[in-house]
């Protein structure tokens, strides 16, 4: 039996999806001031920048590198 799997079950996910997907696997904070002190304790263990964002699919805040990742794709 073959380990590769045929390429139509690989397809990749909608964007939708896969924006859905970025919130999912996300804890949720509701006060933003938790948040930002949340990532900002986390910041020494990360490679990248941290911070607190606001999520448009949630309305909750989230810890990440999410808007270091947007601000280096506009570039």
């Amino acid at each position: 039996m073959s380990a590769h799997l045929p390429d139509r079950l690989c397809a990749p996910a909608s964007p939708q999806e896969r924006e859905e997907a970025s919130c999912a696997g996300k804890h949720r904070f509701t006060d933003p001031a938790l948040a930002r002190r949340v990532a900002s304790r986390s910041a020494h263990t990360h490679s990248e920048p941290i911070s607190a964002y606001r999520c448009h699919l949630c309305g909750g805040w989230h810890v990440g590198s999410h808007l270091h990742k947007a601000r280096r794709r506009k570039r």
